[in-house]
């Protein structure tokens, strides 16, 4: 568990209803939502 005072509240729920093998992407504006790998 991260304990500081910069966690979003809505960062960690999802983070603690994710389960073992879930995959979270943390990224910048700069991402990009599509590629054209498929």
């Amino acid at each position: 568990m991260l304990k500081n005072k910069c966690n979003h509240h809505e960062i960690l729920k999802v983070l603690g209803k994710s389960g073992h093998g879930n995959k979270v992407l943390i990224a910048d504006g700069n991402y990009p939502i599509m590629t054209n790998a498929y």
